[in-house]
């Protein structure tokens, strides 16, 4: 076992280089039960085929792993990938060449994004020794419109809503929506008005 990390509901998400749990086929990951049994209900199937050296569960309960994997059930995922809740393959999140070593450690980075670590030298064919920084969730592209409006292009994940909002003031909590859509794993647009004195604008997804 390499790694390990407890979900908001007391499961034990373990990491490593084993093949199995108790008896039972679990290769290379595996949620246990508060009480330390297996969860029957975490699946990863054939999962990773090399180490898990790091997880990191998310919000949302999808969880992220790292390590020596050029696969994940069967399909290329590159050092790193994230799982659904149930152990299967979230195929929206692809890191495409992935790194070009091992990953041995990953940070959240706050205000989104990640970090990564290890002894790699590229990151999806970009130089990148030992460290880099991934964005995660959605690309975005913006354009302006004129009038001071822009449309803002986010290639979406199916389930996920995305609201484009505005503020007149940064440094407060007040935010209004200006549009919105649901995420259907493509390139969607969310548009600003035109006007005169923009207010500043964030997109969340």
């Amino acid at each position: 076992m390499r790694t390990v990390a407890i979900q908001p509901d007391g499961k034990i998400l373990v990491g490593g280089i084993f093949s199995s749990i108790d008896g039972v086929p679990r290769r290379r990951i595996a949620r246990l039960n508060e009480d330390g049994s297996l969860d029957l209900t975490f699946d990863p199937w054939l999962g990773p085929d090399a180490g898990v050296n790091a997880l990191i569960v998310e919000a949302d309960g999808s969880i992220l792993i790292a390590g020596e994997f050029t696969n994940v059930r069967a399909v290329p995922r590159a050092r790193i990938a994230r799982l659904k809740p149930d152990g299967s393959l979230d195929e929206s999140f692809d890191p495409m060449s992935g790194l070009d070593g091992t990953i041995h450690s990953l940070m959240q980075r706050v205000g989104g994004g990640l970090y990564v670590g290890g002894s790699f030298a590229t990151c999806d064919g970009i130089l990148r020794r030992s460290v880099a920084r991934l964005q995660m969730g959605t690309s975005l592209f913006s354009v302006l419109l004129g009038n001071n409006g822009f449309a803002t292009t986010i290639n979406t994940v199916t389930g996920r809503n995305y609201q484009l909002e505005a503020t007149e003031d940064l440094a407060g909590e007040v935010w209004t929506v200006i549009d919105s859509v649901a995420g259907n794993g493509q390139d969607q647009t969310l548009t600003s008005p035109t006007v005169d004195s923009p207010l500043p604008e964030s997109v969340f997804g």
